[in-house]
């Protein structure tokens, strides 16, 4: 059974001028969250970190996981959406597929559509 996946981001990706260091170590920090399943936490670090930037490609697409595994599903839905609209060029190196980190080479957006597809029918 294919289970739903939280993203890493790419760091040399988010080299923009400014916050793009707070902003690489707010997003590590959710990272690791999501790593111990410790999805309250995870969500409230990416709710944080979308309140300055709301459109942060892996910051959505985690929150929609972190949503996902809460069971909040419009919710996870919602933030999925808005991943994939945002994410197009955000490439992903990591995810966590049922607990183990794995090595990938794909996009938020297409990480989003996969999740996506994995929520419950309304």
């Amino acid at each position: 059974m294919r289970r739903f996946a939280a993203i890493a981001f790419l760091t040399l990706g988010l080299a923009l001028p400014g916050c793009a260091s707070q902003r690489s170590r707010d997003l590590e920090a959710g990272w690791e969250l999501m790593q111990a399943q410790n999805y309250t936490a995870a969500r409230d670090k990416y709710i944080e970190i979308l309140a300055e930037n709301p459109n942060e490609p892996f910051a959505l697409l985690n929150l929609g996981v972190a949503y996902h595994n809460l069971g909040e599903y419009d919710l996870a839905r919602q933030n999925y959406e808005a991943a994939i609209e945002h994410g197009k060029n955000a490439e992903v190196t990591r995810v966590v597929e049922e607990g183990s980190v794995k090595t990938t080479a794909t996009t938020v957006a297409d990480k989003g559509r996969d999740n996506l597809a994995l929520l419950p029918k309304r």
